[in-house]
């Protein structure tokens, strides 16, 4: 969201990597209460994401790890981070 990303309603079903549920929510695959899961539409560009995911790296190394899967197949790891 710091990005511009933002909410939107995706039709439930099994995306693979994620879930969405019947009133439109992804759903938290993950037991464990630290991982948590969220889905936004962006329509920027992807570089800016990879920033402010490294961003985030840089300043929580210890305690955080983030993930984004973007729909054009790009997967952006806060520990690729320099």
């Amino acid at each position: 969201m710091d990005a511009g990303a933002t909410k939107k309603s995706y039709l439930p079903g099994n995306y693979r990597e994620f879930e969405i549920d019947l009133n439109g929510e992804i759903v938290q695959l993950s037991k464990e209460s630290e991982n948590y899961s969220f889905i936004f539409h962006y329509s920027g560009d992807s570089a800016d994401i990879a920033q402010l995911v490294c961003r985030y790296a840089n300043d929580y190394r210890e305690e955080t790890g983030i993930i984004v899967y973007t729909d054009k197949g790009e997967r952006i790891m806060s520990w690729m981070c320099k």
